[in-house]
């Protein structure tokens, strides 16, 4: 019960059958390889992300149950926090893997198929470009879906009441832009040498 073995009695190489050099050699060498890794099985469907409480599917019988945290942190049940089968695990702070022990009579075992992973919010690797009611909305706090006029209006008036008007501070942007440029041009030019 620890794990999985597979009997080839043929050889895998082209000294006793030309099994390699067939069209079905890599496919049965797919499948061999995940029914090893025991990855032929449904997928667990159920995505957690972080902050998201994960609800753990517990058989009967379990008496203790621990989940051990990326970090190793372990947070201990009893069976009197099992309802119904279910015990929903709400401290997935930190993304990583989250492993499953159960007691049933013996010393803890792995809890085949509940190990589970906690992954980062998807839209904060989102790489797509904002719009500018998007930038706005995230500078502001306010909701995303808000109305554009009333999102450039808030900006106005936020640098309006910083007594700079946006036009004003686009134009002082641009002439310290230019000046940079000049003030870098009159550094790297080099003076040409004196005649003798």
């Amino acid at each position: 019960g620890q794990g999985r073995v597979i009997v080839l009695t043929t050889s895998v190489d082209r000294d006793l059958s030309d099994l390699p050099i067939r069209p079905a050699f890599v496919p049965l060498m797919r499948q061999v390889i995940l029914y090893l890794g025991d990855a032929l099985a449904a997928p667990d469907l159920r995505d957690t992300l972080v902050g998201q409480p994960r609800e753990l599917r517990v058989p009967n019988g379990v008496q203790e149950l621990t989940v051990i945290g990326p970090d190793g942190a372990e947070t201990d049940f009893s069976a009197g926090d099992i309802e119904n089968g279910k015990l929903a695990f709400a401290k997935t702070d930190l993304p990583g893997q989250y492993r499953v022990e159960a007691v049933f009579a013996g010393p803890p075992e792995p809890l085949r198929g509940e190990d589970f992973a906690v992954n980062v919010d998807p839209t904060e690797s989102d790489l797509r470009p904002l719009s500018v009611a998007e930038a706005q909305a995230i500078l502001l706090g306010t909701a995303p879906d808000a109305d554009p006029e009333v999102a450039a209006g808030a900006t106005r008036t936020k640098l309006l009441g910083g007594g700079v008007s946006p036009e004003a501070l686009v134009g002082v942007l641009l002439l310290l832009m230019v000046l940079s440029f000049l003030l870098e041009s009159a550094l790297t030019t080099s003076r040409p040498a004196k005649a003798r």
